[in-house]
């Protein structure tokens, strides 16, 4: 099973469905669905699903846009926005941290030195990510629904810094794990994070996928492309560090 259907399940689970790894696979997800709509499956207020326009996000996000009838019945709300892409590398972009190194050594060497304020010649620095994120962060902290988040690394670090009162000094060095769940929990006396991990864990590599999160308030999924993206733009499926 892969982590984008893990999530899928865990968010069934989280929003009180039965998960689809319980039902005949060759129903497929709308097979199975259909009983559970009638008989158990809660109606809620609803909840949001936030996912960036980069192909890997979408692909988390398959699985989930695929169920149709959890779709429908929970009430989901898809915003899909160019707010929450990975940071834009510029002259870099496809360049993974490796090629960097090896063929714009004084560029490795600044952004080095000030990860924060460093700025990917014609692309972005982690301040800029910063400002277009907190316009949807802002929006999540006024919602009362869940929110479950799809993005890349450096997006999700600032979610987590916006939602945990993080400097932006120390904000590039927060950790994102592997195929995790970062489940973020407002409150009266600030937030909490949970780690879920929905696989086994994995050693980071820079190129690798990340995973999503969710949360009461807040869920966060990260996937962590070579540097910029992962390339062409998938197509809508149902409509799926820096």
């Amino acid at each position: 099973m892969t982590y984008a259907t893990r999530l899928r399940d865990y968010m069934r689970k989280q929003l009180g469905w039965p998960v689809l790894s319980v039902c005949n696979e060759d129903e497929g997800a709308d097979g199975c669905g259909e009983a559970w709509v009638s008989e158990s499956c809660p109606r809620g207020e609803g909840w949001l699903l936030l996912t960036s326009q980069l192909c890997r996000s979408r692909m988390t996000a398959r699985p989930i846009l695929e169920d149709s009838h959890f779709v429908t019945q929970s009430g989901m709300r898809r915003t899909h926005t160019a707010l929450l892409n990975e940071i834009a590398t510029g002259v870099f972009d496809g360049y993974t941290v490796e090629d960097i190194r090896r063929e714009a050594p004084d560029e490795h060497s600044a952004r080095a030195k000030d990860k924060l304020r460093y700025r990917y010649p014609k692309g972005e620095s982690y301040l800029d990510v910063a400002q277009r994120v907190k316009a949807v962060a802002m929006e999540i902290e006024r919602e009362k629904r869940p929110a479950l988040v799809i993005a890349n690394q450096a997006v999700l670090r600032t979610m987590l810094a916006f939602f945990q009162g993080v400097s932006l000094e120390d904000m590039p060095r927060l950790e994102i794990p592997l195929h995790t769940v970062l489940r973020l929990t407002t409150g009266p006396h600030g937030c909490t994070v949970e780690k879920v991990p929905l696989m086994d864990p994995v050693p980071h590599a820079p190129n690798a996928p990340i995973a999503p999160s969710i949360s009461n308030k807040l869920t966060g999924v990260g996937v962590d492309p070579p540097v910029q993206g992962c390339g062409a733009e998938m197509t809508d499926a149902k409509a799926l560090g820096a």
